[in-house]
Order: C-alpha cells, then sequence, then structure tokens
C-alpha cells in the first residue's frame, strides 16, 4: 500500500497544471481534429483528464471558451517584421494572418459569428488591430488616412479573401445579371471583386449613387442600434454625429424601431436629421448635451468628442452607450485607447457600456445587408449622399470625409 501511495504522489506531482492557455490549446486542438461543432465543455475535460468543473475555473462558459481560442488563434499571426517599409509589414502580417486560417479551417466561421455577437473584438484582436494602426502611422499615415484604411483593408487583415469564403449555400444573386450592393474589399476602382456572400440585389428604388453608399454607414448603425444598442418601442435615443453617413441611417434605424430620437449635428444638418425622423435636434456648437441634464436609454456615438464620464451621465442608470470605434477624422481610434478605456469603465457599471467596429466585411454579413434592404423596401431608411464625385476626384473626396463634417456619404461615381 505504501508503494501505491508513493506512486500516486509522484503521478501527482508531475502532472502538468491545468491552466487558462492549457485550455484552450487542447479545445484549438480538438477543433483541428473534429470541427469546433463537435466541441463541448466535457469533451474538452476529458481531452485534459479533468472534471469539467474544474474548466470553469479558466472559461466561465462556452462562449468565453470560443473568445479565448480566437485569442490563441490571432497569437500565431507573425510579429511586425522590423526594419521594413509599412506595405511590407501589412502584407507580411496579412498573409501569416490567412496561413492561420488554412491551417484552422474552422476558424473563419467562428471568428464571424464571435465578432457579430461581442460588444467589442476579444482582446488579442484589439491588439493586434492596434498594433496594425502602429504600423500605418509610423509608415507616415494621417490619423484620417489610416481610419479609410481600416475601412479599405476590413477582414482581409484577419486573413480573410476570396478564397476562404464558402459561398455554397443560396447562390444568390446572380452575379451576371443581377443589380447588387454589399462589400468588398481594396480600394476605389473601376472594377472590384468580391464574393457572393457580400452581396444582395440593390432595390430597384434606389440609384447606384445611393445604393453605394448604403452598406457601410446602415450596417454600422443596424448594428449600432438595434444589435448592440437592442433599441426597442419608446425608447429614448440619443445619436451623436448624426448627420453623417452612419448617422443618418442611425436615426431611421431608431425610429423604425418606434424610439424617440434626439439627433447631435451642426446647424446645417438640422433640417435634413428632421426630415428623417428625429424627434428633437441639437446643434452641437451652442450647447453641450452631456450637461443638458436629459437622460438616454441608448446613446450611439460616432464622433469620440466627449470623455466616457460625461457621456455616461446622460444615460438613464440601465442605459447603454454604443462607441463607434471608427470614430471621426482626428480621433479614430485612439490606437484603440477610448475603446480599451470605454470596456473597462463597462466592467465596473450597471449602465452598458459597449463598442462596435465599422461594419467591414465581418460577421454574418449578408443576414445584416438583407435587413438594410427590408427597411428600404419598406421605405424606412433611405441612404443620404451629400457629395458625388468622379473617380478622378478620389483625393478631394478623401479630404472632404476627413474634414469630419461630411453630409451623409461622399461617393465616387465611374464612367
Amino acid at each position: 500500500m505504501a508503494e501505491i501511495s508513493r506512486q500516486a504522489d509522484a503521478v501527482h506531482r508531475t502532472r502538468t497544471p491545468l491552466s487558462r492557455q492549457r485550455v484552450l490549446s487542447a479545445a484549438v486542438a480538438l477543433a483541428d481534429e473534429g470541427g469546433v461543432d463537435a466541441l463541448s465543455m466535457r469533451k474538452l475535460a476529458q481531452e485534459l483528464g479533468v472534471v469539467p468543473m474544474a474548466l470553469y475555473k479558466h472559461v466561465a462558459h462556452k462562449n468565453e471558451l470560443l473568445d479565448g481560442m480566437i485569442d490563441v488563434l490571432v497569437g500565431e499571426i507573425d510579429p511586425p517584421v522590423a526594419d521594413t517599409d509599412w506595405k511590407t509589414a501589412v502584407r507580411l502580417r496579412v498573409l501569416s494572418a490567412r496561413r492561420m486560417l488554412l491551417r484552422h479551417p474552422w476558424a473563419s466561421g467562428i471568428i464571424e459569428a464571435r465578432m457579430k455577437a461581442r460588444a467589442a473584438p476579444t482582446p488579442a484582436v484589439l491588439a493586434y488591430l492596434d498594433s496594425m494602426i502602429g504600423i500605418l502611422r509610423a509608415g507616415g499615415f494621417s490619423v484620417g488616412l489610416v481610419h479609410h484604411a481600416m475601412h479599405v483593408m476590413g477582414s482581409r487583415l484577419l486573413g480573410f479573401s476570396q478564397e476562404l469564403f464558402d459561398d455554397a449555400p443560396g447562390r444568390e444573386p446572380d452575379p451576371d445579371g443581377d443589380e447588387v450592393l454589399g462589400f468588398c474589399t481594396g480600394a476605389f476602382a473601376e472594377y472590384a471583386c468580391t464574393t457572393e456572400g457580400m452581396l444582395v440585389r440593390k432595390p430597384a428604388a434606389l440609384t447606384f449613387e445611393q445604393a453605394a453608399a448604403l452598406p457601410m454607414g446602415a450596417v454600422t448603425a443596424l448594428r449600432g442600434i438595434r444589435t448592440v444598442g437592442r433599441v426597442g418601442e419608446g425608447q429614448r435615443v440619443l445619436v451623436n454625429g448624426a448627420g453623417g453617413g452612419v448617422g443618418t441611417c442611425a436615426v431611421q434605424i431608431a425610429v423604425s424601431l418606434g424610439a424617440e430620437v434626439t439627433a447631435v449635428c451642426g446647424a446645417g444638418n438640422a433640417g435634413l436629421v428632421r426630415s428623417l425622423g428625429a424627434a428633437h435636434v441639437v446643434d452641437y456648437t451652442r450647447e453641450d448635451f452631456t450637461a443638458a441634464g436629459a437622460r438616454y436609454d441608448v446613446v450611439l456615438d460616432n464622433v469620440g468628442n466627449h470623455p466616457t464620464g460625461r457621456l455616461r451621465r446622460t444615460l438613464t442608470p440601465t442605459g447603454t452607450l454604443v462607441a463607434n470605434a471608427g470614430g471621426s477624422p482626428g480621433r479614430v481610434f485612439g490606437a484603440m485607447g477610448a475603446t480599451l478605456k470605454l470596456l473597462a469603465a463597462g466592467a465596473l457599471a450597471r449602465q452598458r457600456l459597449r463598442v462596435i467596429l465599422p461594419a467591414v466585411p465581418s460577421g454574418p454579413v449578408r443576414e445584416d445587408l438583407r435587413d438594410v434592404v427590408a427597411l428600404v423596401e419598406a421605405g424606412r431608411l433611405t441612404p443620404v449622399v451629400g457629395r458625388t464625385l468622379p473617380l478622378a476626384e478620389a483625393a478631394a473626396g478623401m479630404r472632404l470625409v476627413e474634414e469630419g463634417h461630411a453630409r451623409g456619404k461622399v461617393v465616387l461615381t465611374v464612367g
């Protein structure tokens, strides 16, 4: 008996301690073997040789496990290469991210699903995006140009590309004959390459200029107001930056959900936002809405020109602050600093403090696009085109947007 006891003690002393990293690494390995749908806490516990309850000391639930797995995968992306130009550094990281997705075929679906379900990206994804912003800034990009570069590159930053999407289900619309709208990765050009999963049919009532203005602004607004803000009938909603591309859509979507909307914008856009359904308008050049004493159930901040503490004072005790992390030129991301501060404050508040990223192609894009189109066809949403310019004047269009006072969307025309 003494010998058996000594053997048991030796096994106990040499067993690898259970840790969060060990749990996550084992989960990734199981998903690689059988797919993420077959992954369960019980099966993971069996793989690690522990009781299932032991896992919950390291991951509170299945979604936290999935988020941690995403962070493990992002950790596989090669670090930035030193002493090289920004273009090479970005390209090498994107290619490394793509190789990561190819090593883990299940990963793209989980990243898409969790990016949609979470109020903000996981810590590792935030850190990765922050590092990419740092590369661009070190390469001489202005803050405004970084903002637009991040939009343009979209989900390609995490390795998504045409070859990695599964287009099998519901092969619509017909790219050979249908008029469509949607997303693509790339820059301003006469031709664009995308996948069917990024497109929906264009409503007949929309011009092509209106259709071009719709996806980014409307999907970001939809996610901010409905998905994250959870706006409902009779709630009071404030939209800061209501005259821009996201703001004009957000006002209309909130109104369509039965909310009483207060729009914050310049005097020149006051008539516009009233025509879109705003019940109240605040001219930010004459009044600070954070000092007015009004309280709102949901505040969508597209500008980032007020500290989080002051924004929280505009909320009801259980209200929700939704920060559009795309921000405005001059305040783009703050290298994610403001975003991280907001998330930290949210962990200690009864109020819900949430962050959304601009609606680059990530998450169930077609589902959101279909919902946006349904609002258009029901007469509840009309994209606002503030200015159209020929493709040759793209630089002038970029300058208009960088100034931070664009009315609706600036659209480039081809032909």
